[in-house]
């Protein structure tokens, strides 16, 4: 009878291992919707323009909420087979004057090796840049909510200790990573939301049947990311953008 039991344990145990297992997904393709808030950007980078008189702003705002919508939505798709993963562009409004900066930018990913190549577009001006993953300290909180089908746990963190970050992952993607170059937390990222920046990146849509992730193949030199940092500074003060704003927006 004590083997029986004993027999009839370890059963139960194994099929609930294996239902944990089966529960982890390895591949697959997420849709993600990046969302920016315009209106109080545009009025941020008005405050800051030097060359824009000041009984001249009030009026530049109110004609540019005439004329745009509040939120600027685009799609980006995100595929990964085990730690492998590309975050492309896949559609969206390219007419807004944000649309420039970080448009139609490509993300490759390796997890295992701890590095990625993107293909970066500043304003027209593409580069190509490879380097370290970078660190990000996360905090853990006990909020739980649900994206895409999947239950995620809210983390936050504060980028160059000033860029305050609030991310949703879930442990049922091992894969530690998520839109843009956000990773190091214990599962695959879904949500990420800037409240200070008025920008944020959720998955609205989840495909298990994608396998194949595509590759970075190209030959262009690739610079490391301080040579694209001190690079596309120098564009947009060409261009007259200063702000805070776009400095971080590129730096995501």
């Amino acid at each position: 009878m004590r083997f029986f039991l004993m027999f009839l344990f370890l059963f139960l145990l194994s099929g609930t291992l294996q239902c944990q297992i089966l529960d982890f997904v390895a591949h697959g393709q997420f849709e993600f919707e990046r969302k920016i808030n315009t209106y109080p950007i545009y009025e941020g980078l008005l405050l800051d323009n030097k060359n824009v008189k000041e009984e001249d702003k009030a009026k530049s705002f109110i004609d540019f909420k005439s004329k745009n919508a509040q939120f600027l939505s685009t799609t980006f798709k995100f595929s990964f087979n085990h730690n492998t993963w590309c975050y492309e562009f896949y559609e969206g409004d390219n007419k807004n004057f944000l649309s420039g900066a970080a448009f139609d930018n490509i993300i490759y990913g390796n997890i295992d090796t701890d590095n990625y190549i993107s293909q970066m577009n500043v304003f027209g001006n593409k580069f190509i840049v490879s380097d370290s993953l970078r660190k990000i300290k996360w905090r853990l909180t006990d909020e739980l909510r649900e994206i895409a089908g999947f239950q995620c746990r809210r983390a936050n963190a504060s980028l160059n200790d000033s860029v305050y970050v609030v991310a949703y992952y879930t442990d049922q993607i091992p894969l530690k990573s998520g839109p843009e170059m956000f990773n190091g937390l214990p599962g695959m990222i879904l949500g990420v939301f800037l409240p200070n920046e008025h920008i944020s990146w959720f998955a609205t849509k989840f495909n298990g049947n994608v396998l194949d992730v595509k590759q970075y193949n190209e030959v262009n030199a690739k610079i490391q990311r301080k040579t694209y940092e001190d690079t596309y500074k120098k564009f947009l003060n060409q261009y007259g953008l200063t702000s805070k704003w776009f400095k971080s927006f590129l730096n995501y």
